[in-house]
């Protein structure tokens, strides 16, 4: 009985605060063809993740990042993606799990920019993405 309030408890107050989280719809921010080749929006974080809209308008560059995970979901647009030792095409509904440490690049093949949805965990801020250059 006391773990299932406890439960209760927890659900709900999750449940209020991320409706007190504001909403964001990715289909509101728009690619800037005059802008850089990687165009990223943050759309929420906390210490725990980082989400973020991402237009790529040629290439990203391998890396690998040291300390967190990401999971990318395809919207638009198709790429081969390098995915440690994996050619991958890449298309629109495609959701790629990328685990720490792994290396990682994407090459555009499609008229349009690729746009994705980039899902990281924990809380990302760019420190520990190492970039092939580096390694």
């Amino acid at each position: 009985m006391f773990r299932f309030t406890l439960f209760k408890v927890f659900f709900l107050g999750f449940l209020c605060y991320a409706h007190s989280q504001p909403s964001k719809n990715h289909n509101q921010i728009a690619f800037q063809p005059t802008g850089p080749s990687v165009q990223t929006h943050r759309l929420f974080d906390d210490s725990l993740s980082s989400s973020f809209l991402i237009f790529v308008r040629d290439s990203v560059a391998e890396h690998f990042h040291r300390s967190h995970t990401e999971q990318v979901i395809i919207l638009e647009g198709m790429a081969d993606m390098l995915l440690g030792d994996k050619a991958l095409k890449v298309l629109p509904g495609d959701i790629i799990y990328i685990p720490q440490g792994t290396r990682h690049s994407a090459k555009v093949t499609s008229q349009g920019p690729l746009k994705l949805i980039s899902i990281q965990a924990p809380y990302f801020d760019g420190t520990d993405r190492v970039i092939k250059t580096a390694y």
